[in-house]
Order: C-alpha cells, then sequence, then structure tokens
C-alpha cells in the first residue's frame, strides 16, 4: 500500500506499508508496582509547594529580570538575558517554569492564548457567515493563528538559541551575574538622577524665590547699604551652587 503525504498542496515525501501485518510480542522482565510509577497526590503538592518557595527565592535574588519583558514586547537584550537564563547551573536552574519565574511573563502568555482562541473562533464565524469553503477557511485561519502567536514562537526560537549556547559552552552562572550587576549599577545611577532632578526643580520652585526676598531684606536692612540683589542667573541657594558645580 502506498501513502504520499501532501503538504500545503505538493508532495514531500511518499511511503510504502507492506500488506503483511506482522505481529511482535513485549514481555514484561520486572514486576513494577503502580505506586512507583506514578506520583501520589501528596507528592504532587509537596512538589508544588516546594516549586513555589523556590521560584520565590529565585525572584528575591533578582533574577526576575532575565524573563523580564522577554515576550510582547522584548528589549534590545532579550537574546542575552535568555542565553544567561540557559545557563544558569545548579540551584539557579529553573527550566521549564518561565510563566511563574516572572510574572509579566506569565501574564503575557495567558493573555495571548486567551486573545488567540477568541480571534480564531470569531473569524471562523464572521467566514462562516460568508459562506467561503471549508478549505479556505481553514487556510485563513491557520495564517491569522500564525500571526497572533508570533511572539511564542520568536520567544521559542530564544530559547532554543539558549540551549544550543549551553550545549557548546557548558552551564555557568556568570553571565547572568554580570546582568544583574549592570542593571544594579543602572538602576542606581536612574535613581540618583531622578533625585537630582526633583531637588533642582524644588529648588528652582520655592528656594530660589525665598532665597531672592531674602537677600534684599537683607541689603535693604542696612542703612546706606541698599544694593541690588544678586544676579538672578547666578545660584541662588547652597543646593543650586552644589549641583551647578558638580554638573
Amino acid at each position: 500500500m502506498n501513502a504520499v503525504a501532501v503538504i500545503g498542496g505538493a508532495s514531500i515525501q511518499k511511503l510504502r506499508f507492506s500488506d503483511v501485518n506482522e505481529i511482535r510480542e513485549f514481555t514484561q522482565e520486572h514486576q513494577i508496582v503502580s505506586d512507583e510509577i506514578w506520583f501520589a497526590s501528596e507528592e504532587y503538592a509537596e512538589i508544588k509547594a516546594r516549586s513555589r518557595l523556590e521560584v520565590k527565592e529565585w525572584r528575591r535574588q533578582g533574577f526576575g529580570v532575565l524573563l523580564k519583558e522577554s515576550f510582547e514586547l522584548p528589549r534590545k537584550d532579550t537574546q542575552s538575558c535568555i542565553i544567561a537564563f540557559c545557563q544558569l547551573e545548579g540551584s539557579l536552574s529553573r527550566r521549564g517554569l518561565e510563566r511563574q519565574l516572572s510574572r509579566q511573563h506569565g501574564e503575557e502568555r495567558s493573555d495571548l492564548k486567551d486573545r488567540s482562541r477568541r480571534a480564531v473562533i470569531t473569524h471562523q464565524m464572521r467566514l462562516l457567515r460568508q459562506g467561503l469553503p471549508l478549505d479556505e477557511i481553514a487556510e485563513q485561519l491557520g495564517l491569522l493563528y500564525r500571526e497572533i502567536t508570533r511572539p511564542a514562537k520568536i520567544f521559542a526560537r530564544r530559547m532554543a538559541k539558549g540551549d544550543e549556547i549551553v550545549a557548546k559552552e557548558g552551564e555557568s552562572n556568570e553571565p547572568a551575574e554580570k546582568i544583574l550587576e549592570e542593571r544594579e549599577r543602572r538602576n542606581r545611577h536612574q535613581m540618583m538622577e531622578r533625585r537630582l532632578s526633583n531637588f533642582s526643580s524644588m529648588s528652582g520652585m520655592s528656594g530660589t524665590s525665598l532665597d531672592s526676598i531674602a537677600s534684599r531684606r537683607r541689603w535693604n536692612s542696612v542703612p546706606g547699604k541698599a544694593r541690588k540683589p544678586p544676579c538672578p542667573g547666578s545660584p541662588a541657594s547652597p543646593v543650586e551652587e552644589y549641583y551647578a558645580g558638580i554638573a
């Protein structure tokens, strides 16, 4: 008997099956108790509870940034972060728990799954009302689903690239630790910039006007010593003088 595999209207490969059926018998060499093969409900509950604690500790150590913004709207350094995630070794390796390790990542995956289902069902009803042939409907639904779920395909490719690097170079926590150090240094720098900006804004809004009034009163209070106040363009407060000096 011959069979032909057809994909997209083109023949890919021909297969030939024998018309004679062969029966093969398999014997069980060892008697294994079914309780030793499958996990019990108590064991599943214990695994789940232990995984929650491990995920919580993993996040506490800051490794959640490796999967942050890695799905629908990936950052520029997403691939390097995913490679570092795949390279984690020992107790830090958490492959298969990506949805739990990053709350944002898990929410985006769940949302994409729901949106893709609703889109396919809605579009299918629309095409059926139009009276299109079933094969054409199937093709259009396939194209729609493939386009909507594109982020999942890209993420899977990124993870595969990470696995490839691990297979070639081995596991190491060093890349992830370097990323965490760089993120922490960047966050400190941004926090300092925000503080400087806030101080400058506060000085410009209140400090300058108050110091100007105090300066006028001080100069005018001295008999015969009335002078012009300091130039508005010069630093009017110690805070402004400090930040002007380090600018």
